[in-house]
């Protein structure tokens, strides 16, 4: 039973290249919800946490999260970070 959690990023490049990153792997959006079924049949929680690096819009970001649930994610978890500090 593999308990590792899944991490998915849309990096800023995913507007021109439709890339995103699985762990550290970049796959196109096209095999995501295949490789999520892949993931999922062998996990225990069918989790992912989906980041973006700033900037990613949240069409974006639904774009990729329909594609998790696709494949048979049934939670993403939403990471953020802080938004960076202006004026410095």
């Amino acid at each position: 039973i593999n308990d590792t959690r899944l991490y998915v990023t849309v990096p800023l490049s995913y507007r021109s290249d439709r890339r995103v990153f699985i762990d550290d792997e970049s796959i196109p959006l096209t095999a995501l919800s295949e490789r999520m079924r892949q993931a999922m049949a062998r996990a225990e929680e069918r989790e992912v946490f989906l980041r973006g690096d700033g900037g990613v819009q949240l069409n974006e970001i639904t774009e990729v999260m329909d594609r998790l649930k696709a494949g048979g994610v049934e939670r993403v978890g939403i990471l953020t970070q802080p938004a960076p500090a202006r004026g410095r």
